[in-house]
């Protein structure tokens, strides 16, 4: 080729190209794991609180009792006792305005739900509707105008 087809000043262009593309490759890898690792701080984070509830049943006596048996304390008004007779609710009772911490308990008054004969209560969790425990009465309860 002939010396007249370069120019001095050309050679400079390649260099800073190079630099500026490397420049560019580093930022973007920067960025990229700095997401991957800022990200995974954030959902990683702490597990979730849990909480161990158990309710004990008394049908003579027509009550639910709830005992904490670990994790976090909880807001006893977001509880209810929810009473079902043949699949439908025929019962919901606020467990109580309280805090219920490990190793406390609370006992729940339920109402019978008239001529329906309870078969199943269940302590759920009332903002989410999640059940926190269940249990079957052996002996279903009917209430026939207040009598047992």
């Amino acid at each position: 080729m002939p010396p007249h087809m370069f120019n001095a000043d050309d050679r400079a262009v390649s260099p800073a190209s190079a630099v500026m593309l490397m420049t560019v490759i580093s930022v973007l890898l920067a960025a990229t794991v700095g997401g991957v690792v800022l990200g995974a701080g954030v959902q990683g984070g702490d597990d979730p609180s849990t909480v161990q509830l158990t309710a004990d049943i008394d049908a003579s006596a027509d009550a639910v009792t709830i005992a904490h048996a670990g994790g976090d304390p909880v807001a006893t008004s977001e509880y209810e006792v929810v009473a079902y007779a043949d699949g439908a609710v025929v019962d919901r009772t606020a467990v109580g305005t309280d805090r219920l911490a490990t190793d406390e308990r609370v006992t729940v008054d339920y109402a019978t739900g008239g001529d329906h004969a309870v078969d199943e209560l269940r302590v759920v969790h009332a903002p989410s509707e999640s059940v926190v425990a269940t249990d079957a009465l052996a002996d279903p309860v009917r209430d026939f105008g207040g009598w047992a």
